[in-house]
């Protein structure tokens, strides 16, 4: 379980956040943001628990903005506990 001022919660949740989307993931807390429109995407994710930042920017419709998302968080918090 991870820990933040003193309150315990599951290793992967989701929260709300004045700013972005805060989740934890395999006990690590993710911050990310993402938009796309016709022919562009981004996303920024910040693990602060590994001090990794990872950007994801592409210019293609139809590029697999969600996909590449989910890999670059697998490759940084290591696979979830159902993928094991």
């Amino acid at each position: 379980m991870a820990r933040r001022a003193g309150l315990a919660a599951s290793a992967d949740a989701g929260f709300g956040a004045y700013q972005m989307p805060v989740s934890l993931v395999g006990g690590q807390w993710v911050w990310s943001r993402a938009g796309a429109n016709p022919g562009v995407g981004a996303n920024w994710t910040i693990y602060p628990d590994t001090g990794w930042v990872g950007v994801i920017l592409t210019n293609h419709d139809g590029a697999p903005l969600w996909e590449i998302i989910q890999e670059e968080t697998r490759a940084v918090t290591g696979p979830r506990r159902s993928e094991r």
